[in-house]
């Protein structure tokens, strides 16, 4: 079999201080490949049944105890754990020597550990935690940074980048992690070599180059409710100096959340299995492609271009009610913030959302003896339209609910005559970026260069809502008739920025590194508003622009103590720019909110012992947010009606304080133990009240100062064991379980209790069987395998909220060919 090692994402290399790898670098060759399964393929269901999941995780339990000696091959292989080359100063170095808190994910561990998508990047990566009101539009927040505004003209506070091009729409962020080399996640503010908006970090997905010579490889997935899913690649060469590329994955899976309403209303509410299900909800619909060409018609120039297209269709956003946010606890016996019955809702109609994504770059990197000149533009545009709706559909169904003699005097519902909510958005961008950089052979090592994008974005929302109050008596009062209310605005953006940074290494161990990037970004909106429903409250036209601009510098000092020890430490600014509001009820509403900033501190070490067996990587940090943009739900003082309004305000300033660790382990042969660790401090050390409104939740604005910022949990921890044999057959057995824990998570600025996402911890399990000249693949595995109830969202509301839940468990096999 040869000697090989294991490649593990959290790993780095040899602490050895080294020079800038060769740009072929990073996965191609296989000397850096190590052992890597070339990607992961979805997995399957064993039957959408009980009895499927029983088999399903006895079989994983039993697998896992399988004795299975190592054969002799194993006794020789290298005890150490890989290189992995990352490209997060946008030059291929070896992770172990970067003086920045990062994760990277190999094309092997993304596939053993069924990471298809940013919400599972989040359970393996430490200080990163990922909401999902609906799959267009992802909340990503790193070390408690982030942001949940979804308007026209507002930007995410982490940045997500595909092949180094920024992603300005959260709606394109929706691809499944498929057909990648590696995926690395940059823990706090990157203003100074990477877009605007990188307050909180970056994820950078860098996609598999087409090969030179002939590559192939399908597979295909079943698994619960109903779970389909086939990928392939094919790759090679064209003619001389010119190869290509073409993946695809396709995936379709039921729904996991159910309504009691059944035929609605004589039949509710019901817990007859009979009467359930008259449509999924949270189902998933994807399918997605990527074509490559990659040409070298000389030792100096390569240029590689990439067309992707990916579309989602998905019943949602569904959600779960708690507290006292609607009346369903009143509705004839059914509680529905029970929350035992996490996946059962009183929905009459499903809501749906369908996602378009399509982009093209075109990158050509020319090398000259001292260094390369590296062009990069890109083009992309997405469309996203939710068509979604209240629990219940019309006054018919209100009556039925108030004559419950549970229903409480002075609890209330919304309502709708026909639409619920309707949300339209396209946007396109296009960005240019221009960059050179030093060969990195001597003692100083630079990259600069210019940036620039323009975005637009269309966006249309209408609101069908009307609001009635339940008398006590059987009866109910309408406060609100439903009528259609809506909004439209298009913002267009254009950002430049010019960047820089060196790096001086006075020895083989010291270096010192400085940089800064000055971004001005100009933005204007227009919005039309017509009044109706509960939203909208006042017909208005408004036009407006604005421009922010900002030098973002970072500083860094890095020594490589030992050949296993490398310390660092660093202050960094990052800096998002202003923007406007999404939907409004009022004119006096529509006022910008003006920039965000927030300067990092953090020191940390990177370490390689015990003969490269073991590693530790481990980094703290203090992030001093100020103006920090927060998104509230508030109610004017003047309303008669007690009408929440969504609104971002720079209302607050936090101090984040923070210890991450990272940690790899071969004790044996075959044997891998892995883990990771977050503690997140992270609080408002001020909060600021505006005038002329109160919370929606009663509570005092004053008294949130000391509160802990949304999608921040105090703990977050991970472990992995992977134990690996091989059997007489000369076919190799693989099998790991993965754990992970999430404290307490708040949703909103007065950490409201029942609206919150509890503590939870989830299990894994994988058996994999590879043959013995490693083309075929055969997985049996279960997520979620003791079947936790937990959610991945909230959306609070006065007394209560509602709730996106996580997926129960689910089981599936998986099999794959490659040449």
């Amino acid at each position: 079999m040869g000697d090989w090692s294991y490649q593990i994402p959290t790993a780095g290399a040899s602490a050895l201080r080294r020079p800038a790898l060769p740009s072929n670098v990073g996965g191609e060759s296989k000397a850096h490949r190590g052992f890597r399964f070339r990607d992961g393929f979805s997995e399957v269901d064993m039957g959408c049944v009980k009895k499927g999941h029983r088999v399903a995780v006895a079989a994983a339990a039993a697998g896992l105890l399988l004795p299975a000696a190592p054969a002799l091959a194993q006794e020789q292989r290298r005890m150490q754990i890989d290189e992995v080359v990352v490209s997060a100063q946008r030059r291929d170095e070896d992770m172990q020597s970067v003086a920045i808190a990062i994760s990277a994910f190999s094309e092997e561990e993304l596939s053993s550990r069924r990471i298809d998508g940013l919400g599972s990047l989040a359970n393996r990566t430490p200080g990163l935690s990922i909401g999902e009101f609906t799959p267009s539009l992802p909340q990503v927040y790193i070390r408690g940074v982030g942001s949940n505004e979804r308007g026209a003209a507002a930007d995410p506070s982490t940045a997500v980048f595909i092949d180094e091009v920024y992603v300005g729409r959260v709606s394109g962020w929706t691809a499944n992690l498929f057909d990648l080399e590696r995926v690395e996640v940059l823990r706090g503010p990157q203003g100074t070599l990477y877009g605007k908006n990188v307050v909180g970090g970056a994820i950078n997905l860098i996609s598999r180059k087409p090969t030179e010579v002939f590559e192939a490889e399908v597979g295909a997935s079943v698994g619960s409710f109903n779970l389909r899913e086939f990928r392939g690649m094919v790759s090679g060469p064209l003619a001389d100096n010119l190869s290509a590329k073409y993946a695809f994955s396709t995936k379709t899976r039921d729904g996991y959340l159910k309504s009691l309403v059944g035929d609605f209303p004589e039949a509710f509410p019901t817990t007859d299995p009979g009467a359930l299900g008259r449509f999924d909800q949270l189902n998933r619909d994807m399918e997605f492609h990527r074509a490559s060409l990659r040409w070298q018609p000389s030792d100096v120039l390569e240029v590689n271009l990439s067309f992707d297209n990916s579309t989602l269709d998905e019943n949602a956003p569904n959600f779960k009610s708690v507290g006292s946010t609607v009346v369903a606890q009143a509705a004839a016996g059914l509680v529905e913030n029970d929350q035992k019955r996490i996946r059962r809702n009183l929905n009459s109609q499903p809501a749906r959302t369908k996602v378009e994504t399509t982009g093209f770059s075109a990158r050509a990197d020319y090398d000259f003896d001292w260094g390369t000149l590296t062009s990069i533009s890109a083009y992309r545009e997405a469309d996203n339209i939710t068509q979604g709706c209240c629990n219940y559909s019309s006054l018919e169904d209100v009556a039925f609910l108030a004559s419950s003699p549970t229903a409480p005097a002075g609890g209330q519902t919304s309502f709708s005559s026909s639409v619920g909510n309707f949300q339209d958005e396209t946007s396109d961008q296009i960005s240019q970026e221009l960059r050179l950089s030093s060969a990195g052979t001597g003692p100083l090592e630079w990259v600069g260069g210019l940036y620039y994008l323009r975005e637009e974005v269309d966006r249309t929302e209408s609101f069908d809502f009307g609001l009635a109050r339940f008398d006590g008596d059987g009866g109910f009062v309408v406060v609100l008739p439903p009528s259609v209310g809506s909004g439209a605005s298009v913002a267009k953006t254009e950002s430049m920025a010019v960047f820089g940074q060196a790096s001086w290494n006075f020895n083989e161990r010291l270096r010192l590194t400085a940089g800064a990037r000055w971004t001005e970004d100009k933005r204007r909106i227009s919005t039309v508003a017509q009044a109706g429903g509960l939203l909208f409250q006042e017909d208005f036209e408004v036009s407006r622009k604005d421009s922010w601009d900002e030098v973002t510098p970072r500083f860094a000092v890095d020594y490589q103590f030992s050949d296993q020890l490398f310390l660092y430490a660093l202050a960094s600014k990052g800096f998002k720019s202003g923007g406007y509001q999404g939907v409004v009820p009022r004119l006096e509403t529509t006022v910008p909110f003006q920039p965000e900033f927030a300067w990092l501190y953090e020191v940390g070490f990177k370490s390689d012992f015990l003969d490269r067996r073991a590693r530790v990587n481990v980094a703290a940090f203090l992030t001093d947010y100020t103006d920090l943009q927060v998104r509230q739900s508030l109610i004017p003082d003047d309303s008669e009606t007690d009408t929440v309004i969504n609104i971002v305000q720079n209302a607050a300033d936090s101090e984040i304080r923070g210890i991450e660790l990272e940690f790899v382990f071969l004790p044996v042969p075959g044997l891998t133990l892995s883990g990771t660790y977050a503690y997140l401090d992270a609080t408002f050390s001020e909060f600021f009240a505006p005038a002329g409104f109160r919370t929606a939740t009663g509570v005092d604005i004053n008294q949130r100062k000391g509160n802990r910022l949304r999608n921040a949990p105090k703990h977050s921890l991970g472990l992995m064991a992977q134990y690996e044999s091989t059997l007489r057959s000369g076919m190799r057995l693989i099998n790991q379980l993965d754990w992970r824990y999430t404290s307490r998570n708040f949703q909103d600025p007065d950490n409201s209790v029942v609206s919150s996402i509890p503590a939870h911890s989830l299990l894994d399990a994988r058996i994999t069987l590879l043959s013995a000249d490693e083309q075929w693949e055969f997985s049996l595995w279960a997520e979620n395998l003791l079947d936790e109830d937990y959610f991945i969202h909230g959306f609070p509301s006065a007394g209560g909220g509602t709730m996106t839940p996580g997926a129960p468990r689910m089981a599936g096999v998986t099999l794959r060919w490659r040449n």
